[in-house]
């Protein structure tokens, strides 16, 4: 006998990769006549509209394209040097984050972490400093946008830095990196036990599995093999299935949903 199991589905944000649409963004600026916007929340729309159209269960929007907006609110910095006391600006996201929201989105936002604006210090003269700054006001910054009503954060990083990971993972906070190595992923571990993982580095987790909890799996892009693996050592309900999308061709997300319907046999 067999038996149909449903993931969730999850999105962990996009990217952009290759031309855009033109046509699309001349019929946007058209519809946009008097309410104004930018390409930074064209893209912010049309991307999240991707999802909710290919029926993703939690939306995410942004990635780290959404990094040159923060950099326009962040205070005392000029040409990513920090020049003063720095401070964010949280208004132009709260407003992007109100035009998602008022269009009826409930969504995540997948932002760059911290150090991911590769930020130059000419001003405090001490790294611990500039750290602690920023830091606090990322947190706070994170707390204004969640209390506009955005329900989590996915926060990409390149590099596992410990200072974030101890002040920031948490319920509301999921620290992504799109490609994982064996030292980043035993250090996340130590401060969250849900992690999102690509088919290649499926036995990369498992391998640390008896070391390190892993309550919860998002398995990224999965072929029906990798979901097979996958329940060998979790059961359905601690599996979704998830997506970041890079350019990829159309019907990336509906891609995504079809993967998270899986036949399984009683005997497995």
């Amino acid at each position: 006998m067999k038996k149909t199991i449903k993931f969730q589905t999850v999105s962990l944000g996009s990217d952009l990769s290759g031309e855009s649409d033109r046509d699309a963004i001349k019929e946007w600026i058209r519809e946009r006549h008097h309410k104004g916007g930018d390409i930074l929340l064209f893209h912010l729309l049309h991307l999240i509209s991707i999802q909710k159209t290919a029926g993703v269960d939690a939306l995410c929007a942004g990635g780290v394209f959404y990094r040159d907006r923060i950099m326009g609110c962040l205070k005392g910095v000029r040409d990513a040097i920090i020049t003063g006391e720095l401070d964010i600006d949280p208004e132009p996201v709260l407003s992007d984050m109100m035009e998602l929201l008022n269009a009826g989105y409930r969504f995540r936002m997948a932002i760059p972490a911290p150090h991911g604006f590769e930020l130059e210090d000419m001003y405090y003269g001490d790294a611990e400093e500039v750290s602690s700054a920023l830091l606090s006001r990322y947190r706070r910054f994170l707390r204004e946008m969640r209390d506009a009503g955005v329900s989590g954060h996915i926060l990409i990083y390149k590099e596992p830095v410990v200072e974030e990971f101890e002040l920031m993972a948490g319920k509301k906070v999921f620290f992504f990196n799109p490609v994982h190595t064996g030292p980043d992923l035993e250090l996340l571990l130590e401060y969250q036990d849900t992690i999102a993982i690509s088919p290649g580095g499926l036995d990369l987790i498992i391998g640390m599995t008896e070391e390190y909890k892993v309550n919860n799996l998002i398995l990224l892009d999965p072929a029906e093999e990798t979901v097979t693996r996958a329940l060998r050592y979790w059961d359905p309900g601690q599996i979704s299935v998830g997506g970041y999308y890079q350019g990829q061709p159309d019907g990336y997300w509906e891609t995504i949903v079809s993967a998270s319907s899986y036949t399984r046999s009683l005997s497995e």
